[in-house]
């Protein structure tokens, strides 16, 4: 009689996906936009669940970073779950399932899950107003409370009215919603502020600016 040939068992990975991690849930933080990809807002807990075939031994779980780095989570457990925080550095994860074979046979079947990075940006600063003398302009204004954390700094900037070209005087801490400048003439001036914040990839970058500009009194004729 000639034997049966022996069966390889094929390995497969059954569902992989992303969900909040929050309790209750939050799902407008994590959202699936596409296949096997989802909007994450940065700052949010995420959860992730997978599965695999009967026939897997071992999973693997690991991460590529916007720099194509990677981070290797390990050997995780055949039907599990993976909770982070998640801070806009990771583009991908990756789960990988794997079984017994004969030697020479290989079969490691991997499934990706791809990260859309939502960024929350604190908003402009408003309801700039200031105060003019001979001495000095000081300039106040307003910001949501709620961008706070968001916000690295407020920068002043400061132009004469003859140009009106606009350059930065000075950078103020977050907590700072005033500015007094000692310029001379303080006639003739204009001035706006921003507030600057960090993107997901670190880089320093500025919001719109106060809806209004505020000016110092018009300078004498003559």
């Amino acid at each position: 009689m000639t034997p049966s040939p022996t069966l390889t068992p094929v390995v497969s990975v059954s569902f992989f996906n992303a969900e909040s991690g929050e309790s209750p849930a939050r799902p407008d933080d994590v959202q699936l936009v596409g296949s096997d990809t989802y909007q994450i807002l940065v700052g949010s807990l995420v959860k992730l669940t997978w599965g695999v075939s009967a026939e897997a031994t071992r999973v693997q779980l690991r991460a590529v970073k916007l720099d194509n780095s990677t981070i290797d989570y390990g050997t995780r457990p055949l039907a599990g779950d993976f909770t982070f925080r998640f801070d806009g550095s990771i583009r991908s994860f990756i789960i990988a399932a794997y079984g017994d074979y004969p030697s020479g046979i290989s079969n490691s079947p991997e499934r990706e899950l791809r990260i859309n990075a939502l960024e929350i940006r604190p908003g402009a600063p408003f309801a700039l107003t200031g105060l003019s003398t001979s001495a000095q302009n000081q300039i106040s204004w307003s910001y949501d409370p709620q961008s706070l954390s968001l916000i690295r700094s407020f920068k002043i900037y400061r132009a004469d009215v003859t140009d009106m070209n606009f350059l930065p005087v000075s950078e103020v801490d977050p907590t700072v919603t005033t500015f007094t400048d000692t310029i001379q003439p303080t006639c003739g001036r204009a001035y706006f502020v921003v507030a600057t914040y960090l993107d997901i990839e670190g880089n320093v970058l500025e919001t719109d600016t106060t809806p209004t500009s505020w000016f110092s009194a018009v300078c004498p004729s003559g």
